[in-house]
């Protein structure tokens, strides 16, 4: 009867150690989330309060990914409504598709970093990824 006591104990410390792993994997998961899905502008509060090198890294690169496709998507809108008043309204049919599919891409790109975030591997994005190291 002792004997079960003692192997019951050793079990819950070991479903313990094995909880603790995937807690702290949950963690990051939920940063890459919240950084890459949500909010890719508050990237500044990860990288200044996290001690985790990957949780820092993409912080970076999520702020940045963020501010150039803020820079783009204003540049399009401007030039998509330009054109169209150009063309009296033609100009939508060409910038509406064009508009959805700069829409999807950067949606397909944060879920690829997330996964990426969440596998523990550093994935550095053209140009923008050096800036983050």
């Amino acid at each position: 009867m002792y004997n079960i006591t003692m192997e019951n104990t050793n079990t819950q410390s070991t479903a313990s150690d094995d909880l603790s792993k995937y807690v702290k994997n949950n963690d990051v998961l939920l940063k890459g989330i919240v950084m890459w899905l949500l909010f890719p502008l508050i990237g500044p509060l990860f990288f200044l309060n996290d001690s985790n090198s990957l949780v820092k890294f993409n912080a970076k690169q999520s702020l940045y990914v963020a501010l150039v496709e803020i820079v783009i998507a204003t540049f399009l809108s401007i030039c998509g409504f330009v054109f169209t008043l150009i063309t009296f309204g033609l100009g939508s049919i060409l910038f509406v598709p064009l508009s959805m599919v700069l829409v999807i891409a950067p949606i397909i790109l944060h879920v690829f970093m997330v996964y990426k975030m969440n596998k523990g591997e550093k994935y550095y994005l053209p140009y923008i990824g050096k800036l983050s190291e």
